[in-house]
């Protein structure tokens, strides 16, 4: 059975991570995308934990610790970690704009697959929300959190706060509301491949 890790990227105050009009931090947007999936889960008999509940920011290195935590907790109960990693996009040039999935450098089978099925469903809701929806695609990173955990890991980027067709909707309930239900389904596919 599949148990599913949160990380909702970023705190409240951390520099940089904002629209630029602040208008929006992009903790606002994370925190309410896993809050929303946390509730789909707990009301489907999905184990989960969430790695930063916290407003303040919680480091990358303990982020990892308690995914590691949380996974180590997962495999005694005899069920099969994954790990969401929730972000919204910035960018100097405010014409970037688009969805787009990480998956750590040299995937395993089980982590491409997670990437694949996440990417798919998390893109549809995208485009469901933004005219000439930009797929940027399914990528390789070296990012910390998903390089460094133990469970299969992928991190979303939702749209970018610093381009406003994009800022729009990421302030959108709606929205936030359908990247959760994305994710939920995704979680659901990928109960079938573990």
């Amino acid at each position: 059975m599949i148990a599913v890790i949160l990380d909702g990227g970023h705190g409240f105050e951390t520099p940089g991570k904002r629209a630029n009009d602040d208008s929006l931090r992009e903790n606002e947007f994370n925190d309410s995308v896993v809050n929303k999936l946390s509730l789909l889960l707990e009301m489907n008999s999905i184990p989960y934990a969430i790695v930063s509940s916290e407003w303040r920011d919680i480091s990358l290195q303990e982020r990892v610790e308690r995914e590691k935590d949380f996974y180590r907790k997962f495999i005694e109960k005899n069920l099969n970690p994954v790990l969401i990693s929730v972000h919204a996009n910035a960018a100097d040039d405010t014409r970037a704009n688009g969805y787009e999935t990480f998956i750590v450098n040299n995937a395993k089978e089980t982590t491409k697959t997670l990437g694949e099925i996440v990417h798919k469903n998390v893109f549809k809701a995208y485009s469901k929300h933004r005219k000439n929806a930009k797929d940027r695609g399914l990528k390789e990173a070296g990012f910390y959190i998903i390089k460094n955990s133990n469970s299969p890991a992928v991190l979303i980027e939702c749209g970018f706060m610093t381009n406003l067709e994009d800022l729009e909707i990421l302030k959108k309930d709606s929205y936030r509301n359908d990247v959760a239900k994305s994710l939920y389904e995704a979680i659901v596919e990928m109960k079938t491949k573990l």
